[in-house]
């Protein structure tokens, strides 16, 4: 099991830092992961995709995170959303219209959703620029991120960016 030895290495090591990352399915193994070592008494940052980026606000401050689908229903995602920030950070992002973090589809599954905030990527400009970073808060199905009408044809093909047109970023400020 995953979970014993990652705690002992945490004990061993106690100036490191715990991150539970993961693309696409991996991204929803490592919000359960995440949650899972929280509740053994681990500080765990649950980060969905890499975003190699310095986006900073006086909220948020990370260099992580990807595209995962919906682990489960409110009471998961209430559970997961209300161990932050006291038990670690989350933080999941999402670029433009990809199809993987909206399935399975609200009218599939309406008890399915996502907790928050969510780091929507809304270009394929590279390097991403800072202000096409949109943070959606809220709980629950929100609907001005990635969230809404699924179209696979663009959806697949925004779901395969993240380590290609999004994998690094700006440097510069946000502008607005």
């Amino acid at each position: 099991m995953v979970t014993p030895v990652v705690t002992a290495a945490a004990k061993a090591n106690p100036t490191y830092k715990i991150v539970a990352t993961g693309h696409s399915l991996g991204g929803a193994v490592a919000a359960l992961l995440g949650a899972i070592l929280r509740n053994d008494g681990n500080i765990v940052d649950i980060v969905r995709e890499v975003l190699l980026c310095n986006y900073r606000t006086s909220t948020y401050n990370f260099k992580y995170t990807f595209g995962q689908p919906h682990v489960g229903n409110a009471d998961i995602n209430n559970y997961i959303q209300n161990q932050a920030p006291t038990q670690g950070n989350n933080y999941r992002a999402t670029h433009t219209t990809d199809v993987v973090p909206q399935l399975p589809e609200y009218d599939w599954a309406p008890g399915w959703y996502h907790y928050y905030p969510e780091f929507w990527v809304d270009t394929d400009t590279v390097p991403v620029p800072a202000n096409d970073i949109t943070v959606v808060t809220g709980s629950l199905y929100e609907t001005g991120g990635n969230e809404g009408d699924i179209n696979y044809f663009t959806g697949i093909a925004a779901q395969s960016l993240y380590f290609g047109a999004i994998s690094s970023c700006s440097s510069d400020p946000p502008t607005s």
